[in-house]
């Protein structure tokens, strides 16, 4: 019974992590469009940045909670 508990813990945190993906992908898309402004010149990323700080630094927090469970 402990090791279906066990294994069911570990489906869940499975689909947790790979739906965790998506976050920072919508939530910087819609802020500075990324990943496609990374081909953009700097004149055109930084202010982008100065204007949408709260959501990247949630985008970024939230990619780097993801970065981290795939140790777990």
């Amino acid at each position: 019974m402990q090791t279906f508990s066990i294994q069911r813990s570990a489906g869940f945190l499975a689909i947790f992590h790979a739906l965790l993906f998506f976050v920072p992908l919508g939530v910087l898309g819609a802020a500075i469009g990324w990943p496609a402004n990374l081909d953009l010149p700097a004149a055109h990323n930084l202010p982008l940045m100065l204007t949408q700080s709260a959501s990247i630094k949630l985008g970024y927090s939230v990619y780097l909670v993801y970065s981290l469970l795939f140790f777990l």
